[in-house]
């Protein structure tokens, strides 16, 4: 069950990233095992915890799943279900499809470390 500022996913696609294997095979930022991996992921929401207002049963959404920077196995994407902060989801439109919105998460993180922290560029304001 997600906790407060959680929500759970169903997850209907799940990208495969390199990171995934040199997890898999070197053991890069895993603490301890077993270790189910996996951070992008494409779903509907299942049950929104509490103090999530933006997010309802049956949304469809792609999510960073944190399963990187933690050993806890619900916020881990190879799996039927994961449970992820609700500010690391957001909606998908219906034009794209859960395989498309699953390659989303990584990508998009990666450029706004690019732009933001290494070219020190400005936040875009709320």
């Amino acid at each position: 069950s997600p906790g407060p500022g959680e929500v759970l996913i169903r997850n209907h696609s799940i990208a495969v990233n390199p990171i995934d294997w040199k997890q898999q095979t070197l053991g890069v930022m895993v603490e301890s095992y077993p270790k189910i991996l996996g951070s992008d992921i494409a779903g509907v929401v299942v049950e929104a915890g509490p103090a999530v207002d933006n997010f309802k049963p049956g949304d469809r959404v792609l999510a960073a799943a944190p399963s990187i920077t933690t050993n806890n196995a619900d916020k881990s994407a190879f799996q039927t279900f994961t449970v992820v902060p609700a500010s690391y989801a957001t909606k998908i439109p219906d034009s794209l499809t859960f395989n498309q919105a699953a390659t989303l998460p990584m990508a998009v993180n990666t450029a706004s470390i690019a732009f933001f922290a290494n070219l020190n560029l400005p936040l875009p304001p709320d």
